[in-house]
């Protein structure tokens, strides 16, 4: 009777892994068919100019995911993001022989699918069956955040999954113990696509470690950055340090 109760549990377990992987394996291919068809509908000029889409940066976001040498200022506000998205570009261009603005959207299209992914994760974590996770997850593909902004080379869908995963830690917490190292990790990568993002990953370390212990997590947060940042500045000379207020955003400060 034990061993009976124990396959079907099993079984059941099983027909729910596999739900599971048919649910992602659907809405990665509808986000990622989705976010690249969008980007080949939107005007070239894009690519070579700023501020036409909503005022986006998409010259900028470009020039930091395929060029060296380019000037990549905006890292006092995004203090890795040439170095965690150089690498897989170029890769994507010499793999499959295509240009910087087609290899930059291929990246955002696969994001996209990981940040759909990450958000079925988050959903199931925290009990939402696999039906409606899909369900609120499709609505996540056809949300206005999703079209207008995985289809263009922004900064946005970085940031957006780093907030994501540490939703998914928090999740995590509240059914098993997750490591101080893992809080300082996702912190670090919070802080790492936007400096301001990093206060969802400083609000997860407080609310599950007491005070001294999540500021110390959040200090290793900072060293793990700085020390990327020291890496990323040997591979690319023309970086601002992180939390210089530059002119640009002095523009915006204390405006009458």
């Amino acid at each position: 009777m034990k061993n009976t109760d124990s396959d079907t549990h099993k079984k059941g377990r099983l027909r729910k892994v596999w739900l599971d992987l048919l649910a992602l394996i659907f809405l990665t291919t509808i986000i990622a068919s989705i976010t690249y068809s969008n980007s080949q509908r939107i005007p070239t000029v894009l690519s070579h100019e700023g501020d036409v889409w909503f005022e986006s940066d998409t010259r900028r976001v470009i020039n930091d995911m395929t060029n060296r040498s380019a000037n990549h200022w905006r890292t006092n506000t995004h203090p890795l993001f040439p170095l965690i998205t150089f690498i897989p570009t170029k890769l994507v261009m010499k793999v499959f022989k295509i240009k910087a603005v087609k290899a930059v959207m291929t990246i955002i299209a696969a994001l996209a699918s990981m940040w759909i992914s990450t958000l079925y994760v988050l959903l199931r974590i925290i009990g939402i069956r696999c039906f409606e996770a899909t369900l609120f997850s499709f609505l996540g593909i056809v949300s206005a955040a999703s079209i207008f902004w995985f289809a263009v080379p922004e900064t946005y869908a970085f940031g957006s999954l780093s907030i994501l995963i540490v939703l998914v830690i928090v999740a995590l917490s509240q059914e098993r113990e997750i490591s101080s190292i893992w809080y300082a990790i996702v912190s670090a990568l919070s802080l790492s696509f936007t400096v301001t993002n990093w206060s969802a990953g400083i609000v997860a370390t407080l609310v599950n470690f007491p005070w001294k212990k999540a500021l110390q997590i959040t200090i290793n947060a900072f060293c793990i950055v700085i020390v990327l940042w020291s890496v990323q500045r040997q591979f690319f000379s023309r970086v601002l340090y992180f939390g210089t207020i530059s002119s640009t955003e002095k523009r915006y400060i204390m405006r009458s």
